[in-house]
C-alpha cells in the first residue's frame, strides 16, 4: 500500500466520522425530531454538498482556492476558545498555506489528482507566496498568546512547525486527525453531553459508517486513474463538497455563550 492510500484510509476512519456528528448538532440547535424536519435539514445538506461538488468539476480553478480558503477560515475554530476572530483567522490560513512554502511540488502534484494541471501549478505558488506574511502574522499571534494561554501559544508554534517541514500529507493527515477531528468531538461531547462515550459514539450513526462506505465504493468506482490517487482524489473532492455545509452549521449558527 502506498502513502497516499493509508493517508486516505486514516482520514476516512480518524477524520471523516467527526462531521457525522452535524445531524445531532442540528437536532439541539433546531429541534429537527420530525422525519420531515430531518428530512429537509438532509436534503439542505446534501444539496450545499453536491452542488459544490458539481462546481469543482465545472469550474476547478475556482473551486480549489475557495476550498483551502475555506478551510483555513474552518481551522481556525480549533483556537475558538483561545484568541479572537482576526489573529485566530490568521493562524488558520498560515496552517493551510505553510505546506506549499517547501514543498510546492509535493503539493502540486496533489492539487494536480484534483485539478487540471495548470490549476494545480498556480494554486501552489499563491500558496507558497502567501505563506509567507501569513506566517511572520502566526508567529507574533503565538508569541503574543503566550503572555497569556501558554498552552495554546505552544500548540499554534508546534501545528505551524509541522505544517512547514512536514511532507503535505504527514501534516494534513497528523493535524486534520489528531488535533482538529479530536478538538471537534471534544466540543460536541460539551455540546450534547452524552451520559457516556458509547453515547456519544451513537449520535454518528449512521451517518459516519456511510460516509465512509460511499466515499470507499466511490474511489473504488473511480476510472482511469491509480487506486491510491483515486481513494485520495476522491476522498478530497468529497471532503471539499462537505466542507461547505460542515462549516456553515459549526462555524456560523453556533450556539451563544449565557
Amino acid at each position: 500500500m502506498d502513502f497516499p492510500l493509508l493517508a486516505a484510509t486514516a482520514m476516512l476512519l480518524l477524520g471523516v466520522p467527526h462531521g457525522a456528528f452535524d445531524v445531532a448538532l442540528a437536532h439541539r440547535r433546531w429541534e429537527i425530531g420530525t422525519p420531515p424536519a430531518l428530512a429537509c435539514f438532509l436534503a439542505l445538506y446534501v444539496g450545499m454538498a453536491a452542488a459544490f461538488a458539481a462546481i469543482w468539476f465545472l469550474l476547478p480553478q475556482f473551486a480549489l482556492p475557495v476550498f483551502i480558503a475555506m478551510s483555513g477560515v474552518h481551522f481556525a475554530g480549533d483556537w475558538r476558545r483561545d484568541i479572537p476572530l482576526l489573529p485566530r483567522m490568521v493562524v488558520g490560513l498560515a496552517l493551510i498555506t505553510a505546506p506549499a512554502l517547501l514543498h510546492r511540488e509535493p503539493v502540486t502534484e496533489i492539487f494536480a489528482w484534483l485539478v487540471p494541471a495548470d490549476v494545480a501549478v498556480t494554486t501552489a505558488e499563491v500558496m507558497a507566496a502567501a505563506s509567507i506574511p501569513l506566517l511572520q502574522a502566526a508567529a507574533l499571534v503565538a508569541l503574543v498568546t503566550a503572555w497569556s494561554r501558554p498552552a495554546a501559544a505552544l500548540e499554534m508554534a508546534a501545528t505551524l512547525l509541522l505544517a512547514v517541514f512536514a511532507a503535505p500529507l504527514v501534516f494534513f493527515v497528523s493535524y486534520w486527525c489528531g488535533l482538529h477531528s479530536a478538538r471537534h468531538v471534544f466540543s460536541v461531547q460539551a455540546e450534547l453531553q452524552p451520559r457516556t462515550l458509547s453515547g456519544l459514539a451513537r449520535l454518528s450513526l449512521p451517518y459516519a459508517p456511510i460516509t465512509i462506505i460511499g466515499v470507499m465504493i466511490a474511489a473504488l468506482l473511480w476510472p482511469h486513474l491509480d487506486l491510491g490517487r483515486a481513494v485520495l482524489a476522491v476522498l478530497f473532492v468529497a471532503l471539499a463538497a462537505l466542507t461547505v455545509p460542515h462549516m456553515m452549521l459549526v462555524d456560523q449558527f453556533r450556539p451563544k455563550r449565557t
